[in-house]
Formats: C-alpha cells, sequence, structure tokens
C-alpha cells in the first residue's frame, strides 16, 4: 500500500494494513546533507504593534526574491523576553509568503515551545549579507571625464 493508497484507507476507515515491505527491495528514497542559504528573521520586539507593517513594507521592496523564502527565526535578542506563541509567529510570517523552518539562539523554554510548533532548532551561525535586489532606477547621468 503506497502513501495515497494508506491516506485513502485511512480516510475511508478501512485502515487495512499492506504487505510488509521486502528487506531486499531497494530504498525508494536518499537522505543526504545540503547547504542552503536562507532568510534571518530577527525579531527586536515581538510586541511592536507595527512589526508585521513594516516587514510586509520591507518585503514590498523585492516581492519576488522573498515569495516563499525559507526563514530561520533568530531568537537572539528575544532571550529575556515573555514567552513566544511560536504557530502563531511561523503562521504570521506564511501570511506574508515567507517558510518559517527553524529558530536559532533559543533559550531552553524558547527550544521547547519552538520544537513543539514543529519548528526545527538551528545552530547559531555565521551571519551573511543578504543581497537584496535593487529597484529600477533611472539611467545614471553620464559623468565628464
Amino acid at each position: 500500500m503506497d502513501l495515497v493508497e494508506r491516506a485513502s484507507a485511512t480516510a475511508n476507515g478501512s485502515g487495512e494494513a499492506g504487505p510488509s515491505p521486502d528487506a531486499t527491495a531497494a530504498e525508494p528514497f536518499r537522505l543526504k546533507g545540503g547547504g542552503f542559504t536562507l532568510l534571518v528573521f530577527e525579531p527586536l520586539d515581538l510586541r511592536a504593534p507595527d512589526l508585521f507593517r513594516r516587514l510586509m513594507d520591507r518585503l514590498a521592496q523585492a516581492p519576488n526574491f522573498y515569495k516563499n523564502a525559507p526563514v530561520v527565526i533568530d531568537l537572539a535578542a528575544l532571550a529575556d523576553s515573555r514567552p513566544i506563541n511560536f504557530a502563531e509567529l511561523a503562521n504570521r510570517l506564511r501570511q506574508h509568503k515567507l517558510i518559517p523552518i527553524g529558530v536559532m539562539n533559543p533559550t531552553p523554554e524558547q527550544a521547547q515551545a519552538a520544537g513543539n510548533a514543529g519548528l526545527a532548532l538551528l545552530p547559531a551561525a555565521r551571519a551573511a549579507a543578504v543581497q537584496e535586489p535593487r529597484r529600477e532606477s533611472r539611467a545614471a547621468e553620464p559623468q565628464p571625464i
């Protein structure tokens, strides 16, 4: 029974188990490491009333650059903050077409709450400057020689 059949069986309540996989069969998947560029969102004050409006303004500057970008939430500036509702924070980021995948620099309590919300715990990383696409501008005026 494949994943589609299993989902269908679960939905219709039959719950039938398929034959056990043959131990000699070839693996139907691969697990590999990979290196990816991730956008880092570093909230400084989650209680700021205009936080998401200002984020929306920033994203609007280069909408295709940020659209569906994987995001890591850096919690370094929020070590002394009140408890964070990570499910709500992730939902708000998704509303802005950002895909939250995890957190970095959490306190132990934040790490537990983020994990409970389905976010990965990533190690602190070296910050790299993100080169935002430049907005189209008028052609530069010729400079005298």
